[in-house]
């Protein structure tokens, strides 16, 4: 699945790959070959890279744990979906990016036809607001 979003990533010219978590050496050293960037073991050594940010595409049981990871090293993320796989690992998620101050948006880039991203627009200059808290029926954080 990291390799699909690595795909993407890499077709788009507003992005540079600076390095590539992976595990497995094996695994990390050929993403960053057939993708740029460099490899890394950890998420320490990306942020040694000096990125700005961390997209997460990893199986779902390690996207809580490794969001808060490096929103605490100070990267902005993206996470796919699923935020977390329990509800108090979701609120941990919650918490770290309020207390860090960071950006973090989750969502499932898979999910979204190609051509809504060049349908949306930038705002006018000042006229974009966040998003502090979203509540639901179903669900809330």
């Amino acid at each position: 699945m990291g390799r699909r979003h690595l795909s993407a990533l890499a077709r788009d010219p507003r992005v540079e790959i600076a390095g590539v978590v992976e595990t497995d050496e094996v695994a990390a050293w050929s993403a960053a070959s057939d993708f740029g960037g460099r490899p890394c073991r950890t998420v320490a050594d990306l942020t040694e890279l000096g990125v700005d940010a961390a997209y997460v595409a990893l199986p779902n049981a390690y996207h809580g744990a490794v969001t808060r990871e490096a929103l605490d090293r100070g990267l902005q993320v993206f996470s796919e979906k699923p935020m977390a796989t329990s509800l108090h690992e979701a609120r941990q998620v919650a918490a770290c990016v309020r207390r860090s101050g960071r950006v973090y948006q989750m969502g499932s880039t898979g999910a979204s036809p190609p051509h809504t991203a060049t349908s949306i627009k930038r705002p006018p200059q000042g006229s974009l607001r966040c998003l502090q808290t979203l509540r639901s029926p179903t669900a809330t954080c």
